[in-house]
């Protein structure tokens, strides 16, 4: 919250940004349980991982998803990118929000709405149109992609970006034989953000950044 100013606004469209392990979607599921916390309901929208298994997941990192999972403040949706087409899955994704009032919404991974599309050419058009529907709806939207490289990082270069309202990089890098996690803030469209490179961790207290 601190590095983005306060937090992500009602309405905004964030992308967590990083290569494979580096916590994006610990960082989906901090968010809606924190949300679930303060009675918002969620929705995790994914294409790979069952609900037991993101559930085993959260609770192995202190992470109270399952709970609120069992409350119903929390729906997990999976869904294959190969059994729909990415305007099917948009109104699925679309109708859930609007059905269950949700106010907090994880996307784990672009790359399932990509593989839908039938026509490529029109990924930016069609992710221009999803992220304006779920400004006006006022959710809090993340939505995760993945970056292979381990060098200099850059921002999806498919047109997405400026229907963002901020990019949130995760990584990790090894310094003295051990592994650390870092998050900074790439893109923020309102106010000003910590330009600052911090490491983080996911434990009892969900997803945790050190204040240097």
């Amino acid at each position: 919250d601190g590095m983005l100013a306060g937090g992500l606004r009602s309405g905004s469209i964030t992308m967590a940004l990083g290569t494979p392990g580096s916590g994006k979607t610990l960082l989906g599921l901090s968010l809606l349980t924190a949300g679930a916390e303060r009675g918002e309901p969620g929705l995790y929208f994914g294409f790979s991982e069952t609900a037991s298994d993101l559930c085993q997941k959260a609770q192995g990192m202190g992470i109270p998803l399952a709970a609120h999972v069992e409350s119903g403040l929390v729906e997990i949706i999976r869904q294959s990118p190969l059994d729909s087409i990415a305007d099917a899955l948009a109104e699925r994704l679309l109708d859930a929000v609007r059905d269950r009032k949700i106010r907090r919404l994880f996307i784990d991974g672009l790359r399932g709405f990509k593989e839908s599309l039938v026509y490529p050419e029109r990924s930016t058009r069609f992710f221009t149109a999803l992220c304006d529907e779920l400004r006006s709806l006022g959710v809090v939207t993340v939505i995760s992609d993945e970056t292979l490289s381990l060098g200099a990082m850059e921002l999806p270069r498919d047109g997405l970006t400026t229907s963002l309202d901020n990019v949130i990089l995760l990584r990790h890098v090894e310094m003295h034989a051990r592994i650390h996690r870092l998050v900074s803030v790439m893109k923020m469209r309102h106010g000003a953000s910590d330009l600052a490179v911090r490491e983080f961790a996911i434990d009892a207290r969900g997803f945790a950044v050190t204040s240097d």
